[in-house]
């Protein structure tokens, strides 16, 4: 069965991929991952987003939609599945033959929650004439885009496994990340030049303010204060100084989203060798020998057990 990438949510009517249910449900906005439909407004099949109501540290396959039972059928009239038959038709006609051309997925990362976003509001929307309009309505206007979903994370741990998705495809040359810093700052990267493994990277370039995933294995450590440090095992390809992200007590006590679960991520690896990810800058500070990587807020952060020097790469098949 071909790929389901996008379902229609029937709690917030929206149409979101399967990680952003995930992070939805973190942050406490989706209840029940069997509340989903097909994307197609002609069609009722219904969807389920299997891993959605599990965190990253608890499941090893990423979260993904499934149709909800086999006698769960599409319409006759359903443009989806007319799509995913003809995907299975060519898969089966190029079958031992050569692979289609791949184009790269794209998602959109915010690392400053926009003012106006689907975690914020659901119920009400003004437009410019100052008119009340209910969010169903204003969705309903827009459906010819559905089939042009972009993604948009707002929480490092999805992004994490959008690049390890495409890291096991080898697609992280075509597969891009715009990041979104608010006041019409959006830079795009490809995600081979976003994601930085430390030990291969060098410790100075010209390019210290700008931000990137920097990541490598670790440790936390819990602050007297009650933050967190990020210790990083590595060091920057042939720099003897110490890696290192500090957590202030500030930056948790700021953040309005999930903060419970985001804290437990780090709550669960301390003292335990993890592969730690950081959305930031870096600052060579001398006098403390140190390599200090400079986070924004709590979003910016990401914890995994997946070592990717393990995971064997497998040949990109369109589905």
């Amino acid at each position: 069965m071909a790929k389901i990438d996008t379902a229609y949510s029937l709690e917030i009517k929206d149409v979101i991929d399967a990680i952003e249910a995930n992070e939805l449900w973190i942050e406490g906005i989706l209840k029940d991952k069997r509340l989903f439909k097909c994307i197609d407004d002609n069609c009722n099949a219904r969807i389920t987003c299997k891993n959605m109501d599990t965190f990253a540290d608890k499941r090893k396959v990423n979260p993904h939609f499934i149709m909800s039972d086999r006698e769960n059928m599409h319409s006759s009239t359903c443009e989806i599945n007319k799509e995913l038959e003809e995907k299975r038709s060519k898969k089966r006609e190029k079958k031992g033959g050569r692979a289609s051309q791949y184009i790269g997925k794209k998602v959109c990362f915010h690392i400053e929650r926009p003012k106006s976003h689907r975690i914020v509001e659901y119920k009400i929307i003004n437009d410019e004439k100052g008119n009340v309009t209910n969010i169903e309505e204003e969705k309903k206007k827009n459906r010819e885009n559905r089939k042009m979903h972009n993604s948009n994370y707002y929480w490092l741990n999805s992004l994490i496994w959008y690049y390890i998705d495409a890291y096991k495809k080898g697609t992280t040359e075509q597969d891009t990340v715009e990041l979104d810093f608010g006041a019409n700052k959006k830079y795009t990267y490809s995600l081979n030049r976003l994601f930085k493994r430390i030990k291969n990277e060098k410790e100075a370039t010209d390019r210290d303010g700008y931000h990137y995933v920097y990541y490598g294995k670790g440790t936390v450590y819990l602050r007297t204060d009650g933050g967190y440090d990020l210790v990083f095992y590595e060091k920057f390809f042939g720099s003897g100084r110490r890696v290192k992200c500090i957590v202030e007590k500030i930056v948790l006590d700021t953040c309005e989203y999930g903060k419970l679960n985001k804290t437990n991520v780090l709550k669960a690896a301390i003292g335990k060798e993890r592969f730690i990810y950081t959305l930031s800058s870096k600052n060579i500070n001398k006098k403390y020998n140190t390599v200090f990587l400079n986070i924004k807020n709590l979003d910016c952060i990401a914890i995994s057990e997946i070592d990717l020097d393990s995971i064997g790469r497998t040949e990109y098949d369109e589905d």
